[in-house]
């Protein structure tokens, strides 16, 4: 009986378990390149499509990467939550930190005839700034959420994007480095785009919507069959007798502001806790119980027995 009473209180979360919609939890998939490349001012006319890295680099050379990923595909209603660009790093120089920016690419390319004096065109308005940590090889990570989520909506055609140092762009004198990260001819530690996601629960159908038709779902009588239709049917209920509007609008609700279901919802709550609160009280007031005490045993007088038996 003890057991049972500790578990009253949790009577209104059960509940709120039971009747709150079902959440559904955030999913993660990886999208896998198809192709990349890089320029390098030094030798313009040079392509780097087939070599196992990407160089990005302001020192000596200004290297420009390019990166294209698979077409984003995912279930029905799904919503995109953030999108992740990763990089395998393997080799750093000259500085601890590279500030570079990353954004779309709007022209048309292959990594196979890409070079400095044929670079694809760019949205400079889109590029994020980013900084990607020199300090040890490993895998390194980009924010490019927005980007996903415009390639996914298809506001921005998935052309690729590219990465530049940031002082490419904006002129602005910045700290020199170069670093290289696998391309896709290095297998597992080629770049990768992780988007994570979760799906919006579809909402159901209310009582109100699905008890009576609309009115353009009434197909009105032709008029050679008005008057047949008039002789059987019954007559309509007059003006006065009519509901009107606000009175069939408001009976779902209770009190013109709740639902039925959520009235009904609200009700097992405060029963539960009522409930609760009752049990809680009584097993407060209840007095313990005092644990009798044995009478103890009375000594049998030793004197008189060893009288009687002389």
């Amino acid at each position: 009986m003890k057991r049972v009473q500790s578990l009253i209180p949790l009577l209104p979360a059960l509940i709120l378990l039971l009747v709150l919609p079902k959440t559904v939890l955030a999913e993660t998939k990886t999208f896998n390149l198809t192709k990349d490349t890089y320029a390098n001012q030094a030798y313009p006319d040079q392509n780097r499509g087939t070599t196992g890295s990407v160089v990005i680099s302001n020192k000596f050379t200004t290297r420009l990467g390019y990166l294209q990923f698979e077409d984003l595909d995912f279930p029905e209603g799904a919503i995109i939550d953030q999108g992740i660009l990763k990089l395998y790093v393997y080799e750093l120089h000259y500085a601890e930190t590279a500030k570079v920016n990353v954004g779309p690419v709007t022209g048309n390319w292959e990594e196979n005839t890409l070079t400095w004096n044929a670079k694809p065109t760019i949205n400079q308005t889109q590029a994020i700034e980013a900084e990607v940590s020199l300090t040890s090889a490993g895998w390194k990570e980009i924010s490019i959420t927005n980007l996903t989520k415009q390639w996914f909506e298809g506001t921005i055609e998935n052309k690729g994007l590219f990465i530049y140092p940031y002082g490419f762009l904006y002129s602005t004198p910045e700290t020199e480095y170069a670093f290289t990260f696998k391309s896709k001819e290095s297998g597992d530690q080629a770049a990768k785009l992780e988007v994570e996601y979760h799906l919006e629960p579809s909402p159901e159908p209310s009582p109100e919507e699905s008890a009576e038709p609309s009115p353009e779902s009434e197909t009105s009588p032709s008029p050679s069959t008005e008057e047949v239709i008039n002789e059987e049917a019954t007559p309509e209920p007059s003006p006065e007798e009519s509901p009107s509007p606000e009175a069939e609008e408001g009976s779902g609700k209770v009190l013109g502001l709740f639902s039925t279901g959520q009235a009904l919802i609200a009700l097992l709550i405060l029963l539960a806790l009522a409930g609760a609160i009752i049990s809680f009280i009584g097993y407060a007031r209840k007095p313990k119980e005092k644990k009798k005490k044995k009478p103890k045993k009375e000594e049998e007088p030793i004197e008189e027995e060893n009288s009687e038996e002389e």
